[in-house]
């Protein structure tokens, strides 16, 4: 009986620290982040993208490991000049967004997740203006 009752006292101790681990890490600082050819915002649960010529959503958290790395899912769609038609087939396909981010700087590649076609490798900064290209 002892041994339970100290074993759920080494329990009760230890359950904080375990559960602070998650919330402890470290994610992508929310906000607008620019570049040639791209602008992301980030928000708790992912971020919206711009493109020259498409757009994309990360659905997912975008947590950092120790070296400030990042993978996540979401999504890449291609657009085109003019309206969007009315019954027109979804362009989206599934991405994975790959990243760094070291002190205010990022660096994203999004790949095609059936294809593994690389769609482009991005430089953007916090707060930094997107400087994209609409489709004309």
């Amino acid at each position: 009986m002892k041994f339970a009752i100290t074993l759920i006292l080494i329990q009760l101790l230890f359950a904080p620290n375990v559960l602070s681990l998650g919330s402890n890490r470290k994610r992508v600082q929310e906000g607008a982040w620019g570049g040639q050819h791209i602008g992301m915002k980030v928000t708790r649960s992912g971020a919206t993208i711009q493109y020259d010529c498409a757009s994309g959503t990360i659905d997912e958290p975008l947590v950092l490991d120790r070296s400030g790395r990042f993978t996540a899912r979401g999504k890449h769609i291609h657009r085109h000049p003019g309206p969007i038609r009315v019954n027109e087939p979804d362009a989206s396909a599934p991405a994975i967004y790959t990243g760094r981010v070291v002190g205010n700087h990022m660096t994203l590649t999004v790949t095609l997740a059936g294809s593994r076609q690389t769609v482009g490798t991005f430089e953007l900064g916090l707060g930094q203006d997107a400087r994209v290209v609409r489709c004309l």
